[in-house]
């Protein structure tokens, strides 16, 4: 494995450390909370009310906006969330006094590979919270969704790798990787991914006939059929892959692990990419993330540092507790077996995000640094 890149940076980042100043030590949830909550207008704020409201009922239905608090919650990348809280004095035990809206954004549909997505996104999302894996699902709407808000907040950057805290993850992502979900099993989701952005990058490079990528060596030319070969490359790997699938999570980095205040487990949350897929590119690209500080003040709004990857025996004590958590008996060449099989998805993770980020930069409507994102991933190819 040590033979493998982790790392998804390439040297693009030299400017100071957008986090510079940031305190990573364990902090409570409130004090997250504020930081990471913004304003918003009075029309966005009669929207989101008026929609908790219709589906909520109850105080929702009486609040004025005057009274009510609705905040943007900065921390979304493929969705604007927003949350909404009753006054403490016309709360009632028997309905949510704090809601999380999410609404999806139109220009994440271009990087989605199916048709019924939002339909599986319910879906998915309701048999997660009835097995306590996630927020309750309060109310669906065509924009969006309502969801329980949970007062937990993401783990830091530094917390992800703290020993007690990792094998949390590890056992959670066992149990996640156990379920069964009522969804297509046929290929892996990454496959099917993979096929829909070739259609997608033909359609982005006629306008967009070569891109500029910053190296170590100096600047590469790229064009459509250069990204076209890896991505036949990537597809006939994983056509040619012997091992069974499971259902995965597919995104597993720091904002979308969610930690309570009393330290005792974790909860995985936006399972956007989740489908069938190989366990191994899951516990990859969580491992990819590790050296990926996100919620930076300032452009990329991401730091990525190598140092921060997991050594060799952080990722064999992580494969332990997720064997632990299975209920295998577990051995030397068990676990040598296993983050072998890890060290061959790196590569797919780095060019998966690689892609998303190239056909993102053009089209989202979020604030972020996709092609920088962009030129780190593919700088490793």
């Amino acid at each position: 494995m040590d033979s493998v890149r982790f790392d998804r940076g390439g040297g693009v980042l030299n400017d100071p450390d957008p986090l510079e100043g940031r305190n990573d030590e364990i902090v409570a949830s409130d004090e997250v909370t504020v930081a990471d909550k913004c304003e918003v207008s009075s029309a966005m704020k009669e929207r989101a009310l008026a929609l908790c409201a219709k589906m909520l009922g109850g105080m929702w239905k009486t609040v004025s906006s005057t009274d009510a608090k609705v905040l943007q919650i900065r921390t979304g990348m493929s969705n604007l969330l927003f949350w909404c809280c009753l006054p403490e004095d016309i709360r009632r035990n028997d309905e949510p006094s704090e809601v999380l809206l999410r609404f999806y954004i139109d220009s994440t549909q271009d990087v989605l590979p199916y048709d019924n997505y939002q339909i599986i996104q319910n879906v998915i999302f309701v048999l997660l919270s009835e097995r306590r894996l996630g927020p309750k699902l309060l109310g669906i709407f065509p924009e969006g969704r309502c969801e329980e808000y949970l007062r937990a907040r993401p783990v830091t950057h530094k917390e992800v790798r703290r020993p007690d805290i990792s094998r949390l993850i590890a056992r959670k992502l066992a149990g996640i990787h156990q379920l069964w979900m009522p969804i297509s099993k046929e290929s892996s989701c990454i496959l099917d991914y993979f096929s829909h952005w070739t259609t997608k990058l033909g359609a982005l490079f006629r306008y967009m006939p070569n891109l500029c990528v910053e190296s170590s060596t100096g600047v590469i030319e790229l064009g459509e059929a250069v990204l076209q070969k890896e991505i036949k490359v990537i597809r006939n790997f994983l056509w040619r892959i012997n091992h069974d699938m499971v259902f995965c999570h597919n995104d597993l980095q720091e904002g979308n692990i969610m930690l309570p205040e009393h330290l005792s487990d974790v909860t995985f949350i936006d399972f956007e990419y989740a489908g069938y897929n190989f366990r191994a590119f899951d516990i990859a690209n969580h491992f990819c993330e590790w050296s990926i500080a996100y919620g930076g003040e300032k452009w990329p709004y991401f730091v990525i540092s190598s140092d921060d990857l997991p050594t060799t025996e952080q990722q064999r004590e992580f494969c332990t507790s997720y064997f632990e958590a299975l209920g295998v008996s577990i051995s030397e060449q068990m676990i040598d077996a296993m983050c072998q099989e890890i060290s061959c998805f790196v590569p797919v993770s780095h060019f998966f995000w690689a892609v998303w980020s190239l056909l993102h930069c053009e089209t989202s409507k979020i604030e972020f640094g996709y092609k920088v994102d962009f030129s780190n991933y593919l700088f490793l190819l």
